[in-house]
């Protein structure tokens, strides 16, 4: 499912691999890889869009949101593929 949130999402996601480009021809041989916490928040917010979650507040015990639907907790792993975050699978905890 594609929501305005999500297009906006996957949009900054570009504009930040733009900026990657950028800094990395700026000084050539230095990464400057979107990694570790903020893609998986980006991830987890791809997730809820994706399933109707409701996100738990960041670096809360448990998992990472909530089903509206069920009321059952879902944990989402998150990791860079092809150049850009993507999730990569849900479960229910």
């Amino acid at each position: 499912m594609s929501t305005d949130r999500t297009d906006r999402i996957r949009r900054c996601v570009g504009d930040l691999y733009q900026v990657v480009a950028e800094l990395e021809s700026i000084f050539p041989g230095r990464p400057f890889t979107p990694d570790g916490h903020m893609v998986g928040s980006i991830g987890e917010c791809l997730v809820a869009d994706a399933y109707d979650l409701e996100l738990m507040p960041p670096s809360a015990a448990g998992a990472p949101g909530i089903s509206r639907a069920a009321g059952t907790n879902i944990g989402s792993g998150t990791e860079r593929g092809g150049g850009s975050p993507v999730p990569t699978g849900i479960q229910t905890a």
